[in-house]
């Protein structure tokens, strides 16, 4: 630790415990030291599929020893937040954020390259008088992933005028498979629903039609999870990571695609500019838009709930409460208009696309009474969990580290533990919105992970 602390080589050979040898066809969510069957800690290392191909053949012939290279150094000091504006006639704010201090040009230094020279593109746009002056204050946030925005949004009077945030973090990636999407665009959460969740898949079609995406439902990742309602601000990610390469020193991961960042700076810069200068005409017509495509993304949704109903997937009961729950989810995207104009939404506005979730349950034979359960379905329901602290579970110092884990709680999951709904009703709407099914066990080890998070505050548990 020592040789360590003073910046050294550190030299991990056989006798001190192999690291493993992992290809990375799979998604890895563990990072640092690890141990492996009650030996000591040893690191966990990561080759790209090439390397890994290798080495596997290689090791199909027999063992071999390994060592590997740190070149690591600790250093004490601060980290620090870079965050500056672009001032519009409110102190209302449009918030694009960054994260800095990782070694990896798209992971994510080239992602604050891109706000700030969407931020450049938007005061020349102004400046010229091809778009009319800022009526929200623009914010560029660069810090550390995590733990810095963490300490960022801890101000309370700041999230309450942030409208919105969108995260630029791994944006520009070079592709990692033809048949891959490029892009993958993490909306906002449920609880703090976005009517770019709907709108934003749009501009992307309209404006880089040749580029590929697919959608991502619960969006609380390290720089997002301000998408909760404890700070309360409807946060979208333009996100285009493989996976295959993660946090790997190769080029794969290292360069970054400079034509991917344009497009992603046009079409964000657009929804930006728009957002920040758009005045009740503006967003009475975006309204208009977002109506069709409510309705779109629930005749679409609607018709897979009818599907897994037919497959014996979902029952009757199950498949009718989906599909009132994407009406209600579409109606408070819209609803959320008003966060930038207020009134422009009204509620006949809502009817439309409540209306529209009626319809699709044509066909669907109506269901009496309470669902009956058994065993840890049961339990659940009787369980309501009240969450008592902000974002998602990160570090979890207040855990004993001889006792530390990971619980078997998702991040959307956790941020549904409002103190009003049961766990079942909780882990009912994840069900819907994320389009999977939890069997008994699944509830059961929910349950187990609720006790554990409340022996240490994190929540507190109410029986019914």
């Amino acid at each position: 630790e020592e040789r360590l602390r003073r910046g050294h080589h550190l030299r991990l050979q056989r006798r001190r415990g192999v690291p493993r040898l992992l290809p990375l066809e799979q998604r890895i969510e563990l990072y640092g030291l690890v141990s492996h069957g009650g030996r000591p800690p040893g690191p966990r290392l990561f080759h790209h599929p090439r390397r890994a191909a290798f080495l596997r053949k290689r090791l199909a012939q027999g063992p071999i020893t390994a060592y590997a290279v740190a070149r690591t150094s600790i250093y004490e000091g601060e980290i620090y937040t870079l965050t500056g504006i672009i001032p519009g006639a409110s102190d209302e704010e449009i918030t694009m954020v960054a994260h800095m201090y990782e070694p990896f040009l798209p992971d994510d230094s080239a992602g604050a390259a891109v706000i700030c020279e969407l931020s450049r593109s938007l005061k020349e746009l102004i400046a010229k008088g091809e778009l009319p002056e800022l009526k929200k204050t623009l914010r560029i946030v660069l810090s550390m992933e995590r733990y810095g925005f963490s300490q960022y949004y801890l101000d309370t009077e700041r999230n309450r005028r942030t409208l919105t945030v969108y995260s630029f973090d791994s944006c520009c990636h070079l592709a990692g498979g033809k048949d891959e999407p490029r892009l993958k665009l993490r909306l906002s959460t449920i609880v703090q629903p976005s009517y770019m969740s709907l709108l934003m898949p749009e501009l992307y079609r309209k404006f880089v039609p040749e580029t590929t995406f697919i959608l991502e439902r619960g969006n609380l990742s390290d720089d997002t999870f301000c998408a909760d309602d404890f700070i309360g601000i409807p946060t979208l990610w333009t996100h285009s990571g493989n996976h295959r390469y993660h946090h790997n020193s190769g080029p794969m991961f290292m360069a970054a695609d400079w034509e991917l960042a344009k497009k992603v700076a046009c079409v964000m810069g657009t929804a930006v500019g728009g957002m920040a200068t758009g005045d009740g005409t503006y967003f009475r017509k975006v309204a208009e838009e977002v109506i069709d495509l409510g309705k779109k993304e629930i005749s679409e949704r609607a018709a897979e709930a009818r599907y897994r109903l037919k497959m014996q997937r979902l029952d009757k009961r199950e498949a009718t409460e989906k599909i009132r729950f994407l009406a209600k989810k579409a109606a408070a995207e819209l609803e959320s208009i008003n966060r930038f104009a207020p009134g422009t939404v009204t509620e006949a506005d809502k009817k439309i696309l409540i209306a529209a979730g009626e319809k699709e349950l044509a066909g669907i034979p109506a269901v009496q009474g309470e669902p009956e359960l058994h065993d840890f379905m049961a339990k659940a329901a009787k369980l309501v969990p009240r969450r008592l602290v902000p974002g998602t579970l990160m570090s979890m110092v207040r855990v004993p580290h001889a006792e530390r884990r990971k619980p078997r709680m998702e991040d959307l999951l956790y941020i549904l533990l409002d103190g009003k709904r049961s766990l079942y009703e909780a882990m009912k709407l994840y069900e819907y919105e994320m389009d999977t099914h939890f069997d008994d066990d699944a509830y059961g080890a929910r349950i187990e992970a609720l006790r554990f998070l409340a022996k240490y505050g994190y929540v507190e548990l109410k029986e019914r």
